[in-house]
């Protein structure tokens, strides 16, 4: 599982979570029923990865 994250100042960080734990409760519903879930993870037995890509400033 990864995610990507830039903040206001450009800068990108990306989350690579190599191993999660997921539980949750899920709906019950027919083929026709928009249904909605929540689901909780946990990082499990391998640390997560964060790696930054700085933002490129240009030089004046």
């Amino acid at each position: 599982m990864s995610s990507r994250s830039e903040t206001v100042l450009g800068n990108e960080y990306v989350f690579s979570l190599p191993a999660v734990e997921v539980d949750g409760e899920l709906p019950n519903g027919s083929k026709t029923d928009l249904l909605e879930v929540t689901l909780n993870y946990t990082v499990a037995k391998e640390a997560p990865i964060i790696t930054r890509k700085a933002a490129i400033t240009p030089e004046p």
